[in-house]
């Protein structure tokens, strides 16, 4: 339980910052397809859904 207390960060760092997620999430809103998404940013299918689906 140690490794709770010492606030460390388990995973991988996001690749995109906060202002390139609400860019996705604009650029999408306005009809952008996620193919050209996935090219644009460098990511995945599956990565491209999970920036989308965050708040």
């Amino acid at each position: 339980m140690f490794f709770l207390q010492s606030c460390v960060k388990f995973g991988r760092k996001k690749q995109l910052t906060q202002a390139q997620c609400s860019e996705l999430r604009h650029k999408r809103a306005d009809g952008v397809l996620i193919k050209t998404l996935m090219e644009e940013y460098n990511l995945s299918k599956g990565s491209v859904y999970r920036y989308l689906g965050q708040e």
